[in-house]
């Protein structure tokens, strides 16, 4: 079966009932809230009924409080004159009678059904269930309850439709792809590096090349390369992420452009201490590209076809405090602090909805095998994406290969920054005192410092400086290279509160636990193994330590025996979790970038910035060389607004800056698509 007709097929089939009466599926009806339920509920015509009822292989009916039982009668008369089998069902929806006060809590939204005709949702037994349809009498009371429903239940196929084994990876795996990679990787290397390759290179590359075969990733990373190719997407123009930043493979292969010889960054991140672990790609890019890597990934080499991951919504506490308001109004009903506890407790957590999108994960189903082998769909919450997996990310993650594609408008802007301007990646220096200046103060903008300012750095508009923290942080330690700007970036992104962490105050940036990789240094140089060092700053950098006993244990053993002092101790207690270098390397390019347009090219950052937003007309008359702006802006009745939220508060700093910034010379330049853009000299 095509890709195409086995999702088309699934919602056509599934309005007309098409895979229902010996077909595919078993259809029931006739349960509270059904077609057929309604349409007896309501006395509609026979015609109507008789419809529904054809539909159907079999008819359920549900415990229904007294006033309600003559439908679940009429239903039953219906499956005798039809020759359909009628089972009755508990329509269980929580295990215990007691926990029915959940249900109805939740009962007081609107994609969950009310109860109120039902004689309780709870878990019953066989002996409940012939007690609780006893007005049939004995002999139909055994019959719907007992009989029936093991016909039913005996008639799907015994073999399951899933084709996994457990503890079994189903990666795209297309022919010789290892050998082409190493091919391609050895020639590239040779370009970027030197031939001869040296010890350090060569070495480096043998080994991500042996774990890669053997974790069967080469296809992949060939399919994302002839991806990137056809929609010419230049290494400079993603943001890699994650533990591919310190592969040597994933830099030749152009996915990203963290050179990790250039950086000292280690493979061992990337792979494991021994090569045990899969590296995985995840890629922030513009949204729009993102959706069309997703339609390419259909055509991909080796795959059968990519399912956006879904995820189960969960209520969080604020939306559960809202429902059990709502069903106390609702009913009249005052519950005392403890019940509101208990049910608190019980709610948080609990799964609201399916068809909820995981924000970045794509599973690939390979090219010899079918989707349903894996998963059932489920329609999205957002339309336009059709469907997503039925199973939750989760459950899926380590069975099928997950390609994360990070949505960021971030991004986006610096790839418009990089076409509009024609600057070229290599033109940007690391070592640009200018640039290291905007992280200190605003000096370098042409912004007189007056010892009042409440920013204290010149990054307003990018990326990072969004956050307090950020700010905070620059204040402190005054970055004087870019490991520097890497360090401090890995503080901003630290999930413990720096200014809450008084065990890290007043240490220098160079003694701080910026990175895994800053942990496992630590503890090799306290004279723990090399290997037990790395496990266990992988362990606390993905939060993964403190929650398991015997894993705390160990440490705190190791702790004692190689003399950790105690406020260190709490320092990594305290992390919940940490990037590798490799990521810092990634983000701090990015925040690199951003900070060169916005002190070399200032019209063309401000402009991207400030698009379709109240700020637009400002930057158009603030950059008009043929205007007075001191005119215009008395003349024109533009009004500062209040901002509410912190991002609108740093836009509105941002637009004040501007305007602080001394004029510019300025030329115009043919670029892309034949427009004009002014371009700060």
């Amino acid at each position: 079966m095509k890709k195409e007709q086995e999702v088309k097929g699934y919602v056509e089939d599934e309005q007309t009932f098409g895979w229902g009466k010996g077909k595919a599926f078993l259809i029931g009806g006739g349960f509270v809230g059904s077609a057929l339920y309604e349409a007896v509920r309501a006395k509609k015509g026979k015609e109507e009924i008789d419809k529904l009822v054809s539909w159907l292989d079999y008819i359920e009916v549900q415990p229904l409080k007294v006033e309600f039982r003559w439908i679940n009668e009429k239903l039953i008369e219906l499956g005798e004159k039809s020759r359909i089998p009628v089972v009755a069902t508990s329509n269980c929806r929580c295990i215990q009678r007691k926990d029915e006060i959940q249900l109805k809590i939740l009962a007081g939204q609107e994609e969950l059904p009310d109860s109120g005709e039902m004689a309780g949702a709870y878990f019953r037994s066989t002996k409940e269930m012939l007690d609780e349809f006893s007005y049939l009498g004995e002999e139909k009371a055994k019959e719907i309850v007992v009989t029936n429903t093991l016909k039913i239940a005996k008639q799907p196929e015994i073999n399951t439709m899933f084709s996994w084994n457990y503890g079994d990876h189903y990666l795209p795996n297309v022919k010789e792809a290892n050998q082409r990679l190493k091919k391609y990787c050895e020639e590239k290397a040779g370009e970027v590096y030197g031939m001869p390759l040296s010890e350090q290179v060569d070495k480096r590359l043998k080994f991500e090349l042996t774990v890669i075969e053997r974790t069967n990733e080469a296809s992949v990373l060939l399919g994302m390369m002839k991806i990137f190719e056809t929609l010419d997407i230049k290494p400079y123009m993603i943001e890699l992420k994650g533990r591919a930043t310190n592969s040597l493979v994933a830099y030749l292969c152009g996915i990203g452009d963290i050179d990790p010889i250039q950086y000292g960054l280690l493979s061992n991140r990337s792979f494991g201490m021994d090569g045990e672990e899969k590296m995985g790609l995840e890629v922030s890019l513009p949204p729009e590209q993102r959706e069309e890597i997703f339609g390419l990934l259909q055509k991909m080499e080796g795959v059968h076809m990519a399912v956006r991951a879904g995820i189960y919504g969960t209520l969080g506490e604020e939306k559960s405090r809202e429902l059990m308001k709502n069903y106390e109004q609702k009913y009249g009903l005052e519950m005392s602090e403890t019940e509101r506890e208990q049910c608190l407790y019980e709610l948080c957590g609990v799964m609201e909805r399916r068809g909820a999108e995981h924000p970045s994960a794509i599973l690939l189903i390979p090219e010899d095998r079918e989707l349903y082998g894996y998963m059932p769909l489920c329609r999205a919450e957002k339309k336009e994406h059709g469907f997503v997996s039925g199973f939750e990310y989760f459950a899926l993650n380590n069975r099928l290969y997950t390609l994360h594609l990070i949505p960021g408008w971030r991004i986006e802007m610096l790839q418009k920054l990089f076409r509009k301007t024609g600057v070229k990646p290599e033109d940007i220096c690391e070592d640009d005192e200018k640039i290291l200046a905007m992280f200190s103060s605003r000096k370098a903008l042409g912004i007189a410092e007056d010892g009042t300012d409440y920013i204290k750095h010149g990054l307003l508009g990018t990326r990072e400086a969004n956050s307090e923290r950020f700010s905070q942080i620059l204040t402190e330690y005054r970055p004087k290279n870019f490991r520097d700007v890497m360090q401090i970036l890995g503080l901003v992104y630290h999930t413990v509160e720096y200014e809450d962490d008084t065990n890290a105050k007043g240490l220098l940036l160079e003694e701080q636990f910026c990175s895994r990789e800053d942990i496992s240094n630590y503890l090799e140089k306290k004279g723990i193994d090399e290997s037990i060092s790395y496990r266990i700053s992988e362990y606390i950098g993905r939060g993964k330590m403190w929650n398991r006993l015997t894993l705390r244990k160990v440490f705190e053993m190791l702790a004692r025996k190689h003399d950790i002092p105690d406020d260190v101790k709490n320092r990594l207690m305290q992390i919940k979790y940490l990037f590798p270098r490799g990521a810092l390397a990634s983000l701090a390019k990015v925040c690199w970038r951003e900070a060169y347009f916005k002190l070399y090219y200032p019209e063309v950052f401000y402009r991207e910035y400030f698009k379709d937003s109240i700020y637009e007309e400002l930057v158009d008359a603030w950059f008009d060389k043929d205007r007075d702006f001191k005119e215009w802006y008395r003349n024109s009745g533009f009004q500062w607004r209040e901002p509410v939220e912190e991002g609108e508060k740093q836009r509105e700093m941002a637009a004040r800056e501007m305007l602080q910034r001394k004029p510019v010379k300025v030329k115009t330049v043919m670029v892309n698509d034949d427009q004009n853009f002014c371009l700060g000299l």
